[in-house]
């Protein structure tokens, strides 16, 4: 392909880094509401799952795109809403498309994902929190925060990235400011750093990985081997 991505949430905290190293580079920033992404980072084997810790990074993660935003011409910077692409793909796409500067003509623009092997195989070795890859694109995730997280757990979201919600379009749905009680803290830090490592250590998906780094590596090593006891 002329053009290739990539797509790791993590990099909105590094894009300067990136866009020095690609100068030509384009980014399309695609914002969600930060509460339905708190829901699905509480079912992702890694990562931190507190109510407290995916507010503060969801906010930390907006606000660095939108100081890039600012350093960089409109041609480089597209800005996609996740609740806008899943209810209307075919026009969000053609915003991308333009945004690349590729042309539109024969791509297939459909509600159903492509059928591939890889991607059945992903679901099954990586976790369900992936299972939705197998279904075509449907607006069922949008807000499903309201039936997740509780309304203290909300008022915390809001009390901490409120802020960012609003800028982006999102309307609260608490009113209360109240800052985080010591006794909250606790809990969350338990949760961050004990109750986490604790489902990592037990979840099957963990030594499924592991084994496979292990054959991985060992193949590796074998074709390593092979290749030197051949003759020059």
């Amino acid at each position: 392909k002329p053009r290739w991505g990539d797509k790791t949430p993590q990099h909105a905290l590094c894009l300067p880094q990136i866009h020095a190293l690609f100068p030509e580079a384009q980014f399309i920033h695609l914002v969600r509401d930060g509460r339905d992404v708190a829901e699905s980072l509480s079912r992702v084997i890694i990562g931190k799952k507190s109510i407290l810790a995916s507010a503060r990074r969801w906010r930390q993660a907006v606000l660095a795109c939108e100081a890039f935003k600012q350093t960089i011409p409109p041609s480089q910077f597209l800005e996609v809403w996740y609740e806008a692409l899943v209810a209307r793909p075919e026009q969000e796409m053609a915003r991308v498309f333009a945004f690349l500067g590729v042309r539109q003509e024969g791509v297939a623009l459909s509600r159903r994902l492509p059928e591939t092997r890889l991607k059945e195989t992903y679901v099954n070795t990586r976790g369900s929190h992936h299972r939705s890859l197998l279904n075509p694109i449907t607006e069922a995730k949008v807000g499903v925060f309201k039936a997740r997280f509780s309304q203290r757990e909300l008022e915390i979201f809001e009390s901490i990235a409120g802020d960012m919600l609003a800028q982006y379009g999102y309307p609260r749905v608490t009113q209360s400011t109240d800052a985080v009680r010591w006794h909250e803290h606790l809990r969350f830090f338990i949760l961050d750093y004990g109750v986490r490592y604790l489902r990592k250590a037990v979840n099957p998906l963990r030594y499924r990985d592991t084994a496979r780094q292990v054959r991985e590596t060992a193949q590796r090593r074998i074709r390593k081997l092979v290749r030197s006891m051949r003759p020059t």
